[in-house]
C-alpha cells in the first residue's frame, strides 16, 4: 500500500499542474528492492487499473539501437498523454539502461536516458517509473534531484499487499456470484502467504488462463472467475 500512495501522490502532483498551473512535480520514481517484490508487476497493476497510458522500456536481447528505443518510447508517451489520461513510462530494470558511466567514458544510452528526462516538461503529462533490484548499478546522474529524485524500497509483501496485490490484479474480471473483490480474494489470500508478488500475478494469470480453456472462452471479458480457479493455479504453482 506505501508504494501504491508514492505512485497516486507523484501523479496527483502531476494532475494538479495540468489542471491548474501551479508547482513543479517530480519528474519520476525509482523502485527498487530484491527480486521478485513484484515491483514491475504493482506498476503495470496500477497504471491498469486508473487507465493510463504505460509505456514500456526495457533492454531486451532483440534491439540492436537502445538509444533510438528510448527517443522513441518517451515520445510515444508524450504523443499519447492529455490531461485527463496521463502517460507512465515503466523503465523496467533501469540498472541496464541507466548505469554507471566510468570516468572519462560516455555511455550513449545512459546520456540519452537523461537528456530525455530533462527534456520532459512539467506540464507534460509524463511520469516515469523505474524498477531496479540493483540501486547501486544506477548512475548517480540519473536519480539525482531534478530527474528521478524520488525512490522508494519495494519489501516482500505483508498479509494486507498480498490481497491488495491480488485485487489490483484481478480488477475488471467478473467474479462468481457477484462476490465483491474482497470477498473474492479473501477465500484464498492466506493461501499466498510468503509469495512474492511476481508470484501473485502468476498465478491469477495462470487461474485467468485455465478457467478461459476450460470454457472454451476467446476473450478477457467473457471470463467469469471462480474461487477454485485461483485455488488450482495456487496448488499446481506449489507442486
Amino acid at each position: 500500500q506505501f508504494v501504491l500512495d508514492k505512485l497516486d501522490s507523484l501523479v496527483k502532483s502531476h494532475e494538479v499542474r495540468l489542471k491548474t498551473g501551479k508547482g513543479t512535480p517530480p519528474k519520476g520514481i525509482v523502485l527498487h528492492g530484491e527480486a521478485g517484490t513484484g515491483k514491475t508487476t504493482t506498476v503495470e497493476a496500477w497504471a491498469a487499473a486508473h487507465n493510463y497510458n504505460l509505456i514500456m522500456l526495457k533492454r531486451g536481447t532483440d534491439m540492436i539501437d537502445m538509444v533510438s528505443e528510448i527517443h522513441a518510447k518517451f515520445s510515444d508517451a508524450k504523443r499519447l498523454a492529455t490531461e485527463d489520461k496521463l502517460s507512465i513510462i515503466l523503465v523496467d530494470e533501469i540498472d541496464a539502461i541507466g548505469t554507471i558511466r566510468k570516468p572519462g567514458a560516455t555511455d550513449k544510452e545512459t546520456v540519452a536516458l537523461m537528456g530525455e528526462i530533462d527534456a520532459l516538461k512539467a506540464d507534460s503529462g509524463v511520469v516515469v517509473v523505474a524498477t531496479t533490484n540493483l540501486l547501486d548499478a544506477v548512475d548517480k546522474a540519473v536519480v539525482r534531484s531534478g530527474r528521478l529524485e524520488q525512490s522508494c524500497k519495494v519489501s516482500r509483501p505483508t498479509d494486507s499487499d498480498v490481497s491488495l496485490i491480488a485485487k489490483v490484479c484481478l480488477e475488471g474480471f467478473r467474479l462468481e456470484n457477484s462476490m465483491t473483490l474482497d470477498e473474492f480474494v479473501s477465500d484464498f489470500s492466506g493461501d499466498l502467504r510468503e509469495k512474492t508478488g511476481a508470484d501473485i500475478r502468476r498465478i491469477i494469470e495462470t487461474a485467468i488462463s485455465n478457467n478461459m480453456e476450460k470454457n472454451k472462452l476467446e476473450f478477457f471479458r467473457d471470463v467469469n472467475l471462480k474461487v477454485r480457479d485461483v485455488k488450482e493455479a495456487i496448488e499446481s504453482r506449489n507442486c
